[in-house]
């Protein structure tokens, strides 16, 4: 460890220049070349995932992916002649315009119709597809949606797929650590070195998490779980690093020498730390599902990447 940490601090703008390119380039590489990551509706290998294969195998792919309603109300009633002259053809082009749908719509089925009449739902599923696949299928129907212009009805889309970005919670909680790490270190130098290093560990991870999923089917949560693990372990494995370098600087002694004596002890522990973590998450390999196989191989990625 000690022969590491001089050669890093001799050669530090090399490697820092070397670590910026892999992430330029790994970053690249997985906007171009990365594996699509799959929705997940059940457990390969589970009776769930085996009811949907009987499904599939059946003729009935059309109802093995994603089941979605759009609801929609008017306190006039949606029986109103109006109202029901506008969802009808609603419908028909969600159907025609977006492949592989089917609507349960609620004029075929009274049970989907509240019992004031105000409120009605159509059963919306769809044959299953990739998560990008959703995605532009989703863009695709909130956008007939939105063109619906009656007056007095209110239109929603119920289901995950259906879900808009926001601002997540891994954005939060790296918003509370910079806050923190502030207030400790009293620094925006100090605070800002654990931070750059983490998110320098986890946007090479991710990259590198797309790229695998060209190789091993990834459940469509991967990249946030992977963003949590690492958020976590990446900034508490850069803290401890600095932290010691910031007392050895305390006690009188050279960077180089401090850099060594971190790298040499805390550096150690980060590295016992993270191959725990590792094994750790390997062992959900042990439930032997596709879903847990993906989340398992992806999350050791990014706290490979991160440690490193």
């Amino acid at each position: 460890m000690q022969k590491l940490a001089r050669a890093c601090y001799h050669h530090r703008r090399a490697v820092l220049a070397a670590w910026i390119v892999l992430l330029v380039g790994l970053s690249f590489a997985a906007s171009t070349s990365g594996g699509v990551f799959k929705v997940q509706f059940g457990l390969p290998g589970s009776e769930s995932e085996r009811a949907f294969k009987i499904l599939k195998d059946q003729g009935f792919e059309q109802r093995a992916g994603v089941q979605a309603k759009i609801v929609f109300t008017t306190k006039d009633g949606v029986r109103q002649p109006a109202i029901r002259a506008a969802m009808d053809p609603f419908f028909q082009r969600i159907t025609q315009q977006v492949p592989g749908t089917q609507i349960e719509s609620p004029y075929d089925q009274p049970r989907q119709i509240s019992r004031d009449g105000t409120v009605a739902y159509a059963a919306l599923d769809f044959k299953d597809r990739n998560t990008a696949a959703y995605g532009t299928a989703a863009t695709k129907i909130r956008n007939l949606r939105d063109g619906m212009h009656v007056p007095g009805l209110q239109i929603e889309l119920g289901s995950q797929i259906f879900k808009e970005a926001s601002f997540g919670s891994e954005a939060i909680g790296l918003i509370l650590a910079m806050i923190i790490l502030l207030v400790a270190f009293g620094s925006l130098l100090a605070m800002g070195l654990p931070i750059a290093t983490a998110l320098a560990g986890i946007g090479c991870g991710v990259a590198v998490v797309k790229l695998v999923a060209n190789v091993f089917n990834m459940p469509d949560f991967t990249t946030q779980a992977v963003l949590m693990i690492s958020i976590g372990v990446g900034i508490d494995y850069a803290l401890f690093i600095v932290t010691r370098y910031r007392e050895t600087l305390a006690k009188g002694h050279d960077p180089e020498t401090a850099v060594v004596t971190a790298l040499d002890t805390a550096g150690r522990a980060v590295l016992f730390a993270g191959s725990t973590v590792v094994i750790a998450l390997l062992g959900l390999l042990i439930l032997n599902t596709e879903t847990f196989r993906g989340v398992a191989i992806g999350t050791t990625i990014g706290v490979l990447l991160t440690m490193l």
